[in-house]
């Protein structure tokens, strides 16, 4: 059996604190084993047509946050076509949960931010905006999505001072 979307996110978001504590991606060869087995299964589940194993809000922050901070840890994303791959899948999510009417769907403040401080970090490692179309549409409904929600006087409130810091900090 396969992971399930959580624990794939909580295990790639693992790797990626150990990573930033120290251990060396190119001297652990487990290191490696483990991203590799990892992430087709994120591809996969993004990919699925099926309604079980969907990624909710806070899978997608997780998983792309996990992949940015390996890449700013030294991940080459050029070199790895695998976590490309990945980045590719989950951009469609993280538009349509961005685009989405359903208040389920929505991201949080603080989700906002981080997964604009993952772009952010992608792009500084080498993912294009203008050559990556999902990354660009993905971006652009979170931007939008920040300002309608910064806008409306019912959800201005979710900006507390540190929110509104993260996201202009992304």
């Amino acid at each position: 059996d396969h992971f399930n979307t959580q624990a794939t996110a909580n295990l790639l978001w693992a790797l990626a604190k150990l990573v930033d504590y120290g251990l060396e991606l190119k001297k652990t060869a487990q290191l490696k084993e483990a991203l590799a087995a990892l992430l087709p299964n994120v591809k996969s589940k993004a990919e699925s047509k099926e309604k079980k194993g969907r990624l909710n809000a806070q899978a997608i922050v997780n998983l792309l946050w996990a992949v940015a901070k390996l890449v700013d840890n030294g991940l080459e994303l050029e070199k790895t076509p695998k976590l490309k791959e990945v980045v590719v899948a989950l951009l469609p999510y993280v538009t349509t949960n961005a685009e989405s009417k359903e208040e389920k769907d929505h991201f949080k403040p603080q989700e906002v931010a981080n997964l604009l401080w993952a772009v952010a970090k992608l792009m500084g490692n080498g993912l294009e905006l203008e050559k990556t179309a999902k990354l660009k549409e993905a971006l652009a409904a979170l931007l939008y999505h920040v300002k309608t929600k910064a806008e409306s006087k019912e959800e201005r409130s979710q900006f507390n001072t540190q929110g509104t810091v993260n996201l202009l900090w992304a």
